[in-house]
């Protein structure tokens, strides 16, 4: 594949978690974020966004208050 083709997958977590940030930091194109820290930019350039479940109530907690 071309550079500009190459996946990017962003992975929203709801605090840190130190498990998955070690399996996930050898992957191409992985991004970890957490959800207090998510932003537009992020969401705009992360590619695929794949949310953990607890990340959602975490942003639901942050953003509709």
């Amino acid at each position: 594949k071309k550079d500009k083709e190459k996946l990017k997958v962003s992975i929203i977590l709801p605090r840190k978690l130190e498990n998955i940030t070690r399996s996930v930091r050898n992957i191409a194109g992985a991004n970890l974020i957490q959800a207090n820290l998510l932003n537009t930019y992020e969401v705009l350039n992360g590619g695929k966004l794949i949310f953990m479940k607890d990340s959602i109530n975490k942003l639901k907690e942050i953003f509709l208050v």
